[in-house]
């Protein structure tokens, strides 16, 4: 069985497999590798190296301010006044996403942003505002039949009435249930913060589902101080599509899209014993700053080749045959935005490693034992033909990016 780097082609991979096994935005048609030769950049090859270099270094200067935008303290002082709603799923998700925030932890941010609506099980109930009194240390509650509210000090030193988080939400009027607890199908929630006369922090989210309460529609934006965090996903019986984005202001730091088709249905997800029996085909857009990687996968034909492999040959055999199933049915490019030429194409390699050896003692003899590691590595390669291996692109910064993306998809 062939074992897979840590690369962004895997992260790719696991959000088409993951992400579009549920719901899901589609890559617009001139997002789509075009057929035919690629058109590469008259850059030298070095010069592209150079521009990935400064692609992951400008994507950590960007991200590494979000901990100083001035809505971190202001929730972070709301966290320590004692609310008593914050198993709530709304305030929760929202205090989550402070606390992600403040360690640049896009995958917290997300899967809080994924909680909104799953875990608002009757907003409306807590219903009232509440203002905090720094004389008692408590809140005092008015009641509301439109919000849920909270005026507080936005830090120590500010007067009660400084900041204002607020929530409201329209129930669809249906119910599912999860776990053998009821909650409320919402079509809409927002929340914002203000602070000291500016608004810090603004949710929006509208969602729709089929009859059976399974979610098919979901829109959701999220800014952050000068971020913005969005998720879109929606699911029909033959086709899937999500995207997500962060951005800085109005330039893009990082975003993936994706589409699928095939079947959709929950019943058709719970009966399979193969994703190619979910998923038939995928596209997908990856972006880090200016450096964007489209690619097109044919599952169906990618297992189909595997299937005809014979496994009986030795590892490092199959495994080329693997690639070979790969980059027959796959295509990837990275694209440089700035002038929308190619970089490099992505071609994948069957690789042996090994063997491996140690020694351990059995209780009588010391015995060695060895083995040998196989797994596809993709790799770029450029207009000279020289490759670049994705692992070496990663000791640029994006390694732990790609680790919190590949746990992303079951988010969605």
């Amino acid at each position: 069985m062939m074992k897979m780097k840590k690369h962004l082609f895997y992260a790719i991979t696991v959000f088409l497999l993951a992400f579009t096994a549920c719901k899901k935005s589609s890559p617009s048609e001139d997002e789509q590798i075009p057929e035919g030769e690629i058109e590469f950049s008259d850059l030298e090859v070095n010069q592209h190296k150079q521009n990935l270099e400064k692609a992951g270094i400008d994507f950590v200067e960007k991200i590494n301010s979000l901990p100083d935008e001035k809505f971190v303290d202001v929730l972070d002082y709301l966290s320590t006044l004692n609310v008593g709603l914050n198993d709530e799923g709304s305030v929760s998700s929202i205090l989550a996403i402070n606390e992600a925030a403040q360690t640049r932890n896009l995958k917290g941010v997300f899967n809080a942003l994924a909680t909104v609506a799953p875990e608002t099980s009757r907003l409306s109930e807590l219903y009232g505002v509440y203002a905090y009194n720094k004389t008692t240390g408590d809140w005092d509650k008015t009641a509301s039949n439109s919000k849920l509210e909270f005026i507080f000090p936005s830090s120590p030193n500010s007067s009660a009435t400084s900041a204002k988080l607020t929530f409201t939400y329209a129930t669809s009027g249906a119910t599912t249930t999860v776990d053998g607890e009821t909650f409320e199908l919402p079509t809409s929630i927002s929340a914002t913060l203000v602070a000291d006369n500016n608004e810090e922090v603004k949710l929006t989210s509208t969602y729709e589902y089929k009859a059976d309460g399974t979610p098919s529609k979901a829109d959701v934006t999220l800014r952050l101080g000068s971020f913005t965090f969005e998720t879109h996903v929606s699911n029909t019986v033959s086709e899937a599509n999500t995207s997500l984005s962060v951005k800085k202001g109005n330039e893009t730091l990082i975003s993936f899209s994706a589409s699928a088709n095939g079947n959709m249905s929950i019943g058709g997800a719970e009966d399979i014993d193969d994703i190619d029996s979910f998923v038939k085909n995928a596209n997908a857009t990856f972006e880090i700053m200016n450096i964007q990687l489209v690619g097109q996968v044919d599952i169906k034909k990618i297992r189909e080749a595997n299937d005809a492999i014979n496994y009986n040959q030795d590892e490092s055999v199959t495994i080329k045959l693997e690639a070979e199933a790969f980059n027959a049915n796959s295509r990837f490019v990275a694209i440089n935005k700035d002038d929308n030429k190619a970089i490099a194409k992505l071609v994948f390699e069957g690789y042996s490693d090994g063997p491996n050896c140690y020694e351990y003692f059995n209780g009588q003899t010391t015995e060695r034992y060895c083995y040998t590691d196989t797994f596809l590595e993709p790799r770029l390669v450029f207009k000279d033909g020289t490759p670049l291996a994705f692992d070496s692109f990663f000791d640029n910064g994006f390694g732990s990016l790609i680790d919190e993306l590949e746990e992303l998809g079951d988010k969605f």
